[in-house]
């Protein structure tokens, strides 16, 4: 159902995309609605409100620039997400 509806949104009324005009838009990352950069600050503030508002329970992260997108991430933002009591510090055996 949902590749359906992607599928109409993007073909079907005044918004309709041709082929190279979508992989043009797909191609960008700024262009998803998910799509989040900035301080760790804001990008924590950013997932904090994407899974309090999806009832999400864990992230995908996608790597933009290669290898520091998972480098800052866990440099930066973990950490910030740790002050906030929104990511574990530690695992308890078994988990």
């Amino acid at each position: 159902d949902a590749m359906q509806t992607f599928e109409r949104m993007w073909s079907e009324g005044s918004d309709r995309k041709k082929v190279g005009e979508l992989v043009s838009h797909l191609s960008r990352p700024e262009n998803d609605p998910r799509f989040i950069a900035g301080t760790p600050q804001e990008v924590a503030d950013r997932l904090e409100e994407l899974v309090d508002g999806t009832d999400a329970d864990g992230i995908n992260l996608i790597q933009h620039l290669s290898p520091a997108t998972f480098a800052d991430f866990t440099e930066h933002v973990v950490p910030e997400l740790q002050r906030r009591g929104r990511y574990r510090t530690a695992y308890t055996p078994g988990e």
